[in-house]
């Protein structure tokens, strides 16, 4: 009996032993490095949640979040050696390393394209062949949505200012919804955060934008020089992304509660913020799952990149004037050890937490 307590104990601090090796010693500096996004809030939610959740600390990371200009300028950054890592966009990545730019995009944030092409659900417009002689609303000519637009145009023999229209409607939702209404567009190209509130205003949409549904929006990515210098502080980063990330796909609500004191002013209207924060939840939300049954976070999209730089490359004004070779641009190598945590042990935290 002593000798099976004895062994039992024996487990139980091996158990002990092994849990404290996982987490840096209390007299251990922590890593400082630089996080640098394109937008502050609730579209980097997975890194804020992170942040708060003591997911970096806990990996011995100490990280500045930096909220950024946009992902043409996080990019400009990464590439000057600036910061050290940054979130941003393929738009913005891929044409940097047509200039020669060394990068890397390691961890995928968005799995789902972050734009779309909609009509009413009710629309005679099935597809985007039927939009010829028609016009597709665009927020701006500047905007993201534009590729995705031109280039659906563009594989159906369609051309603006030739026999399709592209007309900028802006991102309000009665100004949209009334465009419809008015007959002065039978489409409307947008970004999430534009069409979660059409949605929201009653606006029933149906997508016309096919395989182009499963895109690589947006992720992690930094310097080739970086990857191989910080390789351990790039899975430590990436791990706890995926754990914010499972943390708000398990409670929404909790996620919501941290987010809104930390953006007061993008939940002064609570429901309305939450609304937006579920649709970054559902971009971000893995298709996939591991050899282990469990979501499989940051996992690379190279059909996904080959369609979006397939994008890039056709419309009127492509964003790509060659193909790239995207094998250096884009790895899986870290993914294995970025999914290497207690998914369970977050979905009780997530499930238990009190704001």
């Amino acid at each position: 009996m002593r000798s099976r307590r004895m062994a039992r104990l024996v487990l139980l601090g091996l158990a002990a032993a092994t849990a404290l090796a996982a987490r840096p010693a209390p007299g251990d500096a922590a890593e400082k490095i630089q996080l640098l996004l394109p937008v502050r809030g609730t579209a980097a939610y997975p890194v804020y949640l992170a942040k708060q959740l003591g997911y970096f600390e806990q990996e011995g990371l100490d990280v500045e979040v930096l909220p950024g200009k946009g992902s043409t300028y996080v990019v400009q950054q990464v590439s000057a050696g600036t910061v050290p890592v940054g979130i941003g966009v393929p738009a913005a990545i891929l044409p940097a390393v047509a200039r020669g730019q060394k990068l890397k995009f390691f961890y995928t944030y968005a799995v789902k394209n972050l734009f779309d092409l909609v009509v009413p659900e009710d629309s005679p417009v099935k597809s985007v062949a039927d939009l010829k002689g028609k016009a597709v609303g665009i927020t701006d000519l500047g905007s993201g949505e534009v590729p995705l637009v031109r280039a659906l145009l563009a594989a159906a023999n369609l051309r603006p200012g030739e026999n399709v229209t592209m007309t900028v409607i802006g991102e309000k939702a009665p100004t949209i919804l009334a465009a419809f209404r008015d007959g002065r567009v039978q489409a409307f190209g947008g970004a999430a955060n534009d069409l979660v509130w059409l949605y929201q205003a009653g606006f029933k949409p149906r997508s016309l934008s096919g395989e182009y549904r499963e895109l690589p929006s947006s992720g992690i990515f930094v310097t080739e020089k970086v990857f191989t210098e910080k390789r351990d502080a790039l899975v430590k980063i990436g791990r706890s992304v995926a754990r914010g990330t499972l943390f708000a796909m398990t409670n929404p609500d909790a996620a919501a509660a941290i987010m809104a004191k930390l953006f007061p002013d993008q939940f002064q209207n609570m429901e309305g913020g939450k609304v937006f924060l579920k649709t970054y939840i559902d971009l971000s939300t893995p298709l996939r799952k591991g050899p282990s049954g469990e979501p499989l976070f940051g996992y690379a999209m190279p059909e996904g990149w080959e369609r979006m730089q397939k994008i890039f490359l056709s419309g009127d004004k492509p964003i790509l004037a060659k193909p790239l070779d995207l094998g250096p641009v884009v790895t899986g190598e870290l993914v294995p050890e970025m999914n290497r945590f207690d998914h369970q042990k977050v979905r009780q935290q997530a499930q238990t937490y009190k704001p």
